[in-house]
């Protein structure tokens, strides 16, 4: 792996670890915080409240309800992940699929990622590997990138490069 390394980036592994590995770690603990603050997720919490509440009226179908709301790349086939094998998902969604009650959906599961609502449709184990059929809603967190593009808008920010200039509203660099 080091002579990889060195022969696509030219690093040693402390270069590797300081371009690659800590910002990728520094970007996952941010995010986790973001999740899990409440004033910065208080629209997504009660967004998540409210498509709670039609989840459990019944009055809908989980899928069409995730077609709607869910803000995942699953919510167009009604937020169906298919089989999923334990521990490929969140701790907190991991937990939820294997003990819940089949078709019956979840309470609000909170991971760094958002808000999740599941719905357990068969389980069964493949190989000695345990599986769950998983329907999905997620809430997005608030993201690093959209946090930091709002926290940018916010304050003034001068470039001094030529031809260059930070455009807020887009939150990034443009040419002049």
């Amino acid at each position: 792996m080091i002579a990889t390394i060195r022969e696509l980036y030219g690093w040693d592994p402390e270069q590797f670890k300081q371009f690659v590995i800590r910002p990728v770690v520094l970007n996952d603990k941010l995010q986790e915080k973001l999740s899990f603050d409440n004033t910065l997720n208080a629209a997504q919490r009660s967004q998540a409240d409210t498509v709670l509440e039609l989840v459990m009226k019944g009055d809908q179908k989980f899928e069409d309800i995730a077609k709607r709301y869910s803000e995942d790349v699953y919510s167009s086939n009604g937020g169906d992940l298919g089989f999923v094998n334990r521990g490929e998902q969140a701790k907190e969604i991991d937990e939820a699929a294997f003990t819940i009650g089949l078709n019956e959906p979840s309470a609000l599961i909170h991971t760094k990622y958002g808000f999740h609502i599941i719905k357990v449709l068969e389980r069964k184990t493949v190989d000695g590997q345990e599986q769950a059929h998983i329907l999905q809603i997620t809430i997005a967190a608030p993201s690093v990138d959209q946090f930091l593009t709002t926290k940018l808008g916010e304050y003034r920010v001068w470039l001094f490069w030529q031809q260059v200039a930070w455009d807020a509203k887009q939150g990034r660099v443009v040419s002049d």
